[in-house]
């Protein structure tokens, strides 16, 4: 082999070993990122007695528990709810109105004095009321009209020791951005319920004390079976906690659940794309 073809040989052989030192950056870098992603997705397990991930049709007209692996919800007007998926992420869509579809849940939160109710909701239609999840009798999470007199705020009321006077009602500080996914937490520890909005604590409290009311019956997307105000819109990871989570553990609850690709996911699809790149220029 003569001069010029063993420079040439040498070039080829520091590129492909740059190529490969680049790679291996490249896949640690990416393993301190899915390091730090589980970090601060960590999620908040202490407590829960309730969740709904609303996406298992294993047992048709029911809604699986993953605490307990009970399906122990039941799906009501069925017809008027739709089961989407996008991004990988299952939801279920409600068409609301008189007759909109609702789930019929154990009652988590009657008779509590400490508790975290969490959930992930999607709307598009300001004009109308919508009931989120909710207790007949007990308390109430909403996110109100444009037009009404809580401008399209997240607002919501309990029975516990108080009354259902405007008083005694939680508000969001601004009205949520339509077709957006948001993430709303209300605890309560016996005399303070706080309510945060994609993990932020809200400049509203709501002082009261003693035990929630006893409900009629806990729903989600609904206040009761015969209320017209049933949610229109999606939901998603609907949890209950049998005690008042800190700020820091909503924020890791709203880290933790949030319905779009995780970062792995991404992660990887990076990785994928680099190696599909020095496949095709090999």
């Amino acid at each position: 082999m003569d001069e010029s073809a063993q420079f040439e040989s040498l070039e080829e052989t520091k590129e492909r070993m740059m190529s490969v030192k680049k790679t291996i950056i490249v896949f640690v870098v990416a393993l301190i990122a899915l390091g730090q992603a589980a970090t601060s997705r960590a999620d908040v397990l202490s407590g829960l007695v309730g969740r709904y991930s609303l996406e298992d049709t294993s047992v048709a007209g029911k809604e699986l528990n993953s605490v307990t692996s009970t399906w122990d919800a039941t799906d009501a007007n069925s017809t008027h709810m739709s089961r989407l998926v996008e991004s990988g992420n299952s939801y279920l869509n409600f068409d609301g109105g008189q007759t909109g579809g609702y789930v019929v849940t154990p009652k988590f939160l009657s008779g509590e004095d400490s508790f975290t109710l969490a959930v992930w909701f999607r709307f598009s239609d300001t004009s109308v009321i919508k009931k989120m999840v909710c207790g007949d009798g007990a308390y109430t999470l909403s996110v109100e009209s444009s037009g009404g007199s809580y401008a399209g705020k997240i607002r919501y009321k309990q029975l516990a020791g108080g009354s259902w006077s405007s008083d005694t009602a939680l508000l969001s500080d601004a009205a949520p951005s339509t077709d957006a996914w948001h993430h709303v937490a209300i605890t309560y520890d016996g005399s303070t319920a706080l309510m945060y909005v994609d993990g932020v604590l809200q400049t509203k409290t709501l002082s009261d004390s003693g035990t929630l009311a006893t409900a009629a019956g806990e729903y989600i997307a609904a206040y009761s079976g015969a209320h017209t105000e049933k949610w229109k819109g999606d939901l998603d990871e609907v949890r209950y906690y049998n005690r008042a989570l800190s700020g820091t553990e909503v924020g890791s609850v709203y880290a933790a659940g949030v319905p779009e690709p995780a970062t792995a996911t991404l992660v990887a699809a990076g990785l994928a794309g680099i190696l599909a790149r020095r496949r095709r220029r090999g």
